[in-house]
Parts: C-alpha cells; structure tokens; sequence
C-alpha cells in the first residue's frame, strides 16, 4: 500500500489539501479546494508515484533557502508584455502579475508575449535558472545562464528575448489559472535535473459517489532540494502569473459581472479590471480580515457571496479584486455598484478592503429600486506591502452587516436613569421615576451625563463612580437618547421635560422635581453632540434656571466635518475602521443598537433609498441650527467647562497605532476632513472652543482624542479636578 511518509489520514475533508478516494474500480487523486480530478488509475503504485510527483511539485513551488547570504535585493526581475501599443514595462504587486486572456477573431485565446529578464547588482557573478511551474503539475528549464556582477540577461525561453504564456491545452474550460516563474540563483553551477517533471493532471471536474471512501492529506518532503543545492549559498525570486478569462474591464461602460449579481456603472475617471476570486486565494487579506471576525464577535456579519449556480469550482468567491487601476475616487465621484441582495431595515451593508496594515471602510451600501443594493466605492485606500506598479490594486469584500436591537425596549428611544453602583464599582439603570424624584429630593449635589452619537453613557457611568466615592456628588443621573434621526433641539425639549416637566407628560412619565419652583440644580457632563444637546436646553428653553455649570468634552460648538457626512453610514464605518483594528472596544465606539433604533425610525426613508440627516446635517459647519445657537442664545452667566482635545499632541502609549488609523480616516473623507487644523479627530479645536454669547467660559487644552476623554489619564485627571470644585 502507499507509503504513511507520504500521507496523513485526516476525520474530516476541510483538513485536506489532497483527497484520495478509493472504491472497487480505481483510486481517484483529488484538489480539495478546486474539486478537480488530477488523476485516476487501478494501479496503487501509479498512484503513490503521481502522489512523489504531487510532493515534488508543491516543493519546487515552496523552495527557499533562507539561511542565504545573497540578498534579494541585489536582483532585479522584470517582466515586459509586447502588446498592440508597444512593449509595456510591468512590476509585480506582491510579486503577482494578472492578465487578461483575450480571443482573437476565430476565438482563440490570444497568448501573452513576455520578456523575462534578471540584473544581477551583486558584486560577484551567478549562476541562474529559471523554471515555469505550471498549474497542471509540470515543472519545465527556461533557460540557464552565469551573470556577471552589474550586467543583465534574458531568462525566457531558451534565452530568447521574448517567451509566451496562456492557458493550457486541456484548461479550455477553465476560467483562471495560476503560472508560477522560481528563479534560482547560486553561487555554483545548478543541477536542474530533478526538478523537471511534465503536466499530468487530468483537470477534470470531479463528482463524488456514494461509495465510502478513505480521505488522505499529502505531507511533503521539506527537505526536498536540499541534496542538489546544499553545498552552494542560494537563493530563489518569484513571479506568480494569474490568467483569467472571467475579467470585467471597468471604466468607460457600464459591465455586468457573477451572472448579473454585480452591475457597475461607467465611470470616466477609473480603469481597471475586475476579477472576482475568494479569500482563502489571498493569504494576507484573510490574515487582516481575521481582525472584523473578532470584532464583530457579538454582531451578526456575512461576506457576500458572488459564486454562480452550476460553476465548475467550489471556492467561495466572496473576493472582489481590481487590478491595474488608474485613476482616483472620492464621494463626489464614487464607483457605483449594484449588487443583486436585499437589505432588511436592521442591515447595514459596508466594503471593507485591507491593505497590508489594517481594514479600510471604503464604501458603504443603500438598499435601491428593484431589490438590488448599491454601493459607492468612494476612496482607494494606500497598499502598505505592494511595490512600484504600472497601475494600483485594490482587494475588498462587502460586508452584510445585522445589528443587534438594544438591550432597552426598541420603542423607547428616550430615557433618564438613577445610576446605582455597587461595591465593586459595576451600575446598573433603574429608570422608576418615582425612585429617582426620592432621591433627587435628598440629594445636595447631581451629576446629569450626556452622551455623543452613535454613544450611550455607559463609559460615562464608569467615570462617574470615582465623583461619587470621593463625595464630590451625592447623585449621577444620565440621559441616553435616539440621536440619529432626532433634531438636537427636539431632545433638549425631551430633556428638560423630564427633568423639570412641561404641561405634556412624556409617555405617562413624571418630571424628577428639578429646577423650576425648587431649589435643587444640576451639573451637567456632556460628551461631544451632548454638549449641542445641553447648550440648547441652557440657552434657548431657559436651563439657566436649573443648571450650574456645565462641563463639555469634545462638543462641536462651531460644527463638526462629520456633520458635512449627511448619510450616517459614513460616520459609522470610519469609526468601524478604529474598532476593527483593535484600537477600541466595539461597542464604547459604535453602538449597533442605537444605529437599529435609528433605523427603526426612519424605516420609510430607508426603504425608498433615502438617507439619514437629521443629526449629522445639524453639526454642519455652516448648519441654521449651529448659527442660531452660537448667534441667538442668550447669555446664560453660568459657568462653562470647555475640554478641547488635540490628537496632535496627544502622548497616549498607543498613538502610533491610533495616529496610524487616524491619518487612514483623513484620507477617507477626502476635502472634508480637518488634514493639518488641530483637532480630536471628530472635532477641530476651534470649534470645540466656540461657546456662543456666554461669557463664564474656561476652556483647556488637552493631547487626547475624541473617543477616550473618560478613559485617558490626563483627561480623568483634569475632569476630577473640575468637577470636584464647588460652584
């Protein structure tokens, strides 16, 4: 029987990289991932000798040596493709070059004309030798040639200047291949004997029977090669050559790609050509998107799918892939896709590409007309591992994304809480108005916190306990609110309703006794939009009477570049970029419950194609309702805190992450964002020190960002150091 050397039997067929299957006729050498038949026979000793030529063909492809002295870089590969136009110059992304194969008039596959050449900046001469590795299993000698130290030579074939390449004689039917070109370099003379051997694959498409059968996994020689190069200094170069036939070019015309699942329309300004592959084809795309899994643990996330009924492979294709891309996106001039998907009103829909380094939101979804899904591809995010190219490459997957509802019943979107800590500094919300009204009377000194968008207080709350264990205040009460969909001036009316009434009762609650016809009053520690929400209550619905002081994190008093994002969904997948990549917990940034109340709300808007604005288009700069604030308010004579952060000098041990990420996010919103202009990323310091007509002002500089001005130690230690002042 087959040598176990060879082999190792495996329970299940995912653990497999080749199956053998066996019945009462012949045995059966499968591709797992491809389910193509690469061979068949009665014979067991054919078979452990096709099973040799496997072993022997996956360690040439593998072959290295990375105890060598020659460096890499002393060797410069080029490839030049002769074509209609010329010959073109190409460099390799991450050593890989995709082409398309066109037909000629009588439909057939034209062959790509190449010329394969190596200079050799070494200081001493070497021995080279070129093999083609092919997809069918054969490995075939190019040339084999000595280069002097500073001088170049051809590799192609038998030296010539020009080689060709195209799909193989028995790949007809197929609608990608993979050609690999190992280049071996050496001190000495290389003998290339034993690594030549000829195509043998069947490449049939292979059906599995009922009959049982044993499934085996191939273990290769590790130690292959080494008997022939062992006592020279070497070392290998490679060239990966992606052929396909199933291409979309993108520009000029509107394409229909995957059987009509992706339409995507003409764009004047972009070329390139798509191919849709999968994500186990692409080692470092699955390594970063390992990154959303994790932090999309508690959520509900799917890559679409674009694998066509009846296709002859069985890999998921859930990969969209542009290659030898030219020209530039922004929001004013998006690629526009239409994918063949519905999305229901709790579902968001995100293209997330990852470039070496982190995972980029570049685009975001929309349900439209006749059930499809568009998507607006609006930035080309930077590759951080790919070299010089006649053209950039772009590797992303939509993401369905289903939001969790909140932990709250959905239809409350609006609720004013008595936080209760236990020992161990843990809270919980107890929202029975009849409670709180009970300790608000015997209550000297309240803390009232207020949330951003997108936000709850919860990280809030955490920082509060510290005021209340050194008796700075006897009471923290918060107020979480829809803070999508809800103009800012209608939750200031929510707020002041329930703190001191109003002749309407807000869903049969009771006001908790405070201000107006009592003596009791507040303090009110509001974080970035609560800070717009609270100014409006003091300034313009008479607060005055029952606020203290006001302390503010963040606020954009003069607008915020996330208010020119009038669609929601841009603000929630450039925070989704800092979560992803582990700079922040997932739900403190982005709160997928609050985004599904929103969407609750606006279920109508949503369903007929349009956007969510009411929020974010009230922090516009230049908004009716940042001007009526800052112009048309009154001077309130109570004292404002303003904490005005700046990531420029902001000195957390974890800034080169964050600084990274935060420069990805400038680039994502394009002429919008704040680029050089001090800011803590949501916010430019100069808006954040606007604080209208009011007079009692303090402002402070700090080096933080948006998202940690009640985590970050400086910033806890300048809040501790405010709020614990009697005013």
């Amino acid at each position: 029987m087959i040598p176990v050397n060879l082999f190792q039997v495996v329970d299940q067929e995912t653990g497999a990289d080749y199956c053998l299957y066996a019945n009462d006729q012949h045995y059966e050498i499968v591709h797992r991932l491809s389910q193509k038949l690469i061979f068949l026979s009665r014979s067991e000793e054919v078979i452990l000798d096709i099973f040799k030529k496997i072993g022997q063909w996956e360690n040439v492809r593998h072959l290295s040596n990375p105890k060598s002295h020659l460096l890499k870089a002393h060797f410069e590969l080029s490839f030049e493709q002769k074509t209609s136009r010329g010959v073109e110059k190409l460099y390799p992304e991450n050593d890989c070059l995709q082409f398309y194969i066109e037909k000629d008039e009588i439909q057939k596959d034209i062959l790509i004309d190449y010329a394969l050449e190596l200079i050799n900046h070494a200081k001493e001469k070497v021995c080279v030798a070129s093999l083609l590795i092919s997809p069918l299993y054969g490995v075939y000698k190019l040339h084999e040639t000595v280069i002097p130290p500073g001088e170049r030579a051809s590799i192609a074939y038998g030296g010539q200047a020009w080689g060709q390449i195209g799909f193989l004689s028995n790949q007809n039917e197929d609608t990608e291949a993979r050609f690999q070109f190992k280049i071996l370099i050496s001190t000495h003379e290389i003998e290339l004997t034993p690594f030549i051997q000829k195509n043998f694959s069947l490449n049939l498409p292979f059906q599995k029977e009922a009959e049982t059968r044993a499934t085996n996994q191939a273990r290769f020689l590790e130690a292959f090669g080494e008997q022939v190069l062992a006592s020279d200094d070497w070392c290998t170069l490679d060239l990966f050559i992606d052929l396909s036939r199933n291409l979309a070019k993108i520009g000029a015309e509107k394409v229909s790609v995957a059987g009509g699942k992706i339409e995507i329309e003409a764009h004047p300004q972009i070329q390139g050509n798509l191919k849709i592959g999968g994500i186990n084809s692409s080692r470092g795309i699955q390594d970063g998107l390992a990154l959303l899994a994790s932090a999309f643990a508690s959520q509900e996330i799917t890559p679409l799918s674009f694998s066509q009924a009846g296709a002859r492979d069985t890999e998921r294709r859930d990969l969209l892939e542009i290659n030898h891309l030219q020209g530039e996106l922004n929001t004013e001039a998006p690629l526009v896709m239409r994918i063949d998907t519905q999305l229901e009103e709790n579902e968001l829909l995100l293209a997330l590409a990852f470039d070496g380094e982190d995972i980029i939101p570049i685009g975001e979804g929309v349900q439209s007309a006749m059930g499809k899904a568009q998507v607006e591809i609006n930035t080309l995010p930077e590759n951080k591992v790919q070299s010089r190219s006649l053209g950039r490459s772009l590797q992303f997957c939509l993401y369905k994304l289903a939001a969790k509802p909140l932990n709250i019943k959905s239809d409350v979107f609006f609720r004013l809480s008595l936080l209760q800590y236990d020992d161990a500094g843990k809270f919980q919300y107890q929202s029975n108005t009849a409670l709180i009204r009970e300790k608000v009377a015997s209550a000297e000194k309240i803390l009232l916190i207020i949330h951003g968008i997108l936000g709850n207080t919860s990280e809030m709350a955490g920082f509060a306990h510290r005021l209340l264990k050194t008796g700075s205040y006897d009471l923290v009460i918060s107020f979480d609110y829809e803070n999508l969909n809800t103009p800012i001036p209608d939750i200031a009316f929510e707020l002041k309703s329930r703190l001191v009434g109003d002749e309407m009762e807000i869903k049969g609650e009771k006001h908790l006794g405070i201000g107006v016809g009592t003596d009791k009053k507040i303090d009110i520690l509001a974080h970035s939009m609560g800070g717009l929400v609270s100014r409006w209550m003091i300034e313009k619905r008479g607060g005055h009477q029952f606020v203290n002081r006001l302390v503010m994190c963040g606020t954009p008093n003069g607008g915020s570049v996330f208010g020119k994002l009038d669609d929601y969904r841009k603000f929630a997948s450039i925070g989704l970029a800092i979560a992803v990549n582990g700079l922040l917990p997932f739900q403190s940034l982005l709160s997928l419950g609050a985004l599904t109340a929103g969407l609750k709300i606006a279920k109508s808007q949503l369903s007929s194609g349009q956007l969510l604005t009411q929020t974010l288009g009230q922090m516009k700069p230049d908004s009716t309702f940042i001007r009526d604030l800052n112009t048309d308010g009154v001077d309130s004579g109570i004292a404002y805190h303003i904490i005005a952060g700046n990531i420029h000098t902001y000195q957390s041990e974890e800034v080169g992450n964050f600084r990274r990420i935060y420069e990805k996010m400038l680039k994502i919103i394009g002429d919008y964002a704040y680029k050089k202009e001090p800011n803590d990323v949501a916010v430019s310091v100069a808006s954040i020190k606007k604080a209208g007509k009011n007079s009692n002002v303090k402002v402070y500089d700090l080096g933080d960002h948006h998202l940690n001005y009640f985590t970050d130690k400086a910033s806890v230690d300048l809040l501790m150091e405010i709020l614990q002042k009697n005013e």
